[in-house]
């Protein structure tokens, strides 16, 4: 199988740099680029778009990201686009965090190569599934701004990995809400699937961000979106509670400019 989205890799070790790339072209990837400095890094990335940018964090660090993120704001096409996973042999383990609206892997090296694999795989299929909900009219942006806003108001921490694990159920939902009633045969599994992680994993975590929420935030905010269906003296909301009613709020919230977008989409597919 042959897949054409463009990956850099970016480490000072050649040895490494060669490792992976070959790895990678026996998996199918024909658009491999390498770069091997700071400076070869930058002038690539200014150069060329990619769709997965692995690098070394000596190379490429948290600050640099976010730079990265915001300028990439302008191009449609990078904001929604490039992923970034970054090795390190500073780090105790392996992690996960938010930078700049995207997530963000950092690796212990030696690396797990098969991981990466993995990790590049949920990367590609999620910015697919983007691709596919007519991002272009600023749909998804519509969503993912909307819901992004809706986390940080209930106090969830960007850092905890039920934060982007929820963020990913509630966008889901919104775009199919048939899924909230499949809640463990396929919102789970879609979730780690797009994440690289499993779905026990996925709902432990989600409950988690959720006990978070419920524990600290805020109880003006939590009541304006759950009113009095859900109090704190009746225990926090189950999972599948909890992202129905987020989802439902932010469709009914931005259901024009929803159809806007769509309506865009559909006009410019006639010409």
């Amino acid at each position: 199988m042959t897949i054409t989205e463009r990956i850099l890799i970016a480490d000072r070790n050649t040895e490494f740099l060669n490792e992976l790339s070959t790895k990678l072209a026996d998996e199918g990837y024909v658009n491999i680029e390498t770069a091997s400095s700071c400076e070869s890094l930058k002038r690539t990335l200014e150069r060329n778009f990619y769709n997965i940018i692995i690098s070394d964090r000596e190379l490429m660090d948290y600050d640099s990201i976010i730079s990265f993120s915001e300028n990439a704001e302008e191009d449609t096409r990078r904001a929604y686009s490039s992923e970034v996973i970054l090795t390190s042999e500073m780090v105790l383990d392996d992690s996960v965090y938010d930078m700049g609206g995207r997530s963000v892997y950092t690796l212990k090296k030696p690396i797990d190569y098969n991981f990466v694999k993995r990790i590049i795989t949920s990367q590609l299929e999620h910015q697919r599934f983007k691709a596919a909900n007519a991002r272009l009219f600023g749909r998804d942006a519509i969503i993912e701004r909307s819901v992004t806003s809706v986390m940080h108001g209930l106090g969830i921490p960007a850092h905890i990995k039920g934060y982007q694990f929820l963020r990913t159920a509630i966008t889901r939902t919104i775009n199919d809400p048939d899924m909230i009633n499949y809640v463990t045969k396929s919102l789970y599994p879609t979730v780690a699937r797009i994440h690289g992680t499993t779905p026990s994993r996925v709902e432990r975590a989600i409950r988690h961000a959720i006990e978070v929420a419920w524990d600290r935030g805020d109880v003006d905010t939590l009541t304006s979106y759950f009113g009095y269906t859900i109090s704190r003296q009746r225990g926090k909301p189950t999972n599948s509670e909890f992202i129905a009613m987020i989802a439902d709020n932010l469709r009914m919230k931005n259901s024009d400019l929803l159809e806007d977008a769509v309506s865009a989409r559909k006009a410019v597919s006639s010409r």
